[in-house]
Order: C-alpha cells, then sequence, then structure tokens
C-alpha cells in the first residue's frame, strides 16, 4: 500500500480519523487548545470542530490536488491543519 493508500483508508475510518485530529489538538498549547475543550466531531468534512470558529481539518496531503513533491509531501496518515472559518454559519 502506498502512503497515500494508507492516508485514505485513515481518513474513512470513523475511530482512526477522530484518534488522530486528537493527537493533532493534544499539541496545541495555551488558548488554542481551550477552544477545543467541548470540540465537535465532524466525519463527513474530516474536521474537528473547536471554538470561535477554530477548526482542525484533515486531508490527504496539503495540497490534495496537486501532485506529491517536496512541497506537497504525502504521510501515512494524511496532514492536519489548524483553520479560522471566516464566512457565514460556521463550517
Amino acid at each position: 500500500m502506498t502512503n497515500e493508500q494508507e492516508a485514505i483508508a485513515l481518513g474513512n475510518n470513523r475511530t482512526l480519523l477522530l484518534k488522530r485530529l486528537k493527537e493533532a489538538k493534544a499539541v496545541l498549547v495555551g488558548p488554542a487548545n481551550r477552544l477545543f475543550g467541548r470540540a465537535r466531531f465532524d466525519f463527513a468534512g474530516k474536521r474537528l470542530l473547536g471554538a470561535n470558529g477554530l477548526y482542525l481539518q484533515w486531508q490527504v496531503r496539503p495540497k490534495p490536488d496537486e501532485p506529491e513533491g517536496y512541497r506537497n509531501q504525502q504521510t501515512n496518515r494524511g496532514t492536519v491543519t489548524l483553520m479560522l472559518w471566516r464566512g457565514p454559519g460556521g463550517p
């Protein structure tokens, strides 16, 4: 299995994806971590929703629509990014 295939399998498994997002949450420090105290898991959106518009977004690699490369590396666990929702209604 390739790294991309392993990452896709993780992203399609509710239990493994939630675990991956919680691991990413655990490395947040100070106020950022506290904003995820009562986080809500959005499996369909592959994200963990915090407070004040912050969320942790999982994806296969940083730019999933572009090929793998030095600046777009693929891991077997995917990438989690801290994001801020700026649109109406939240993510």
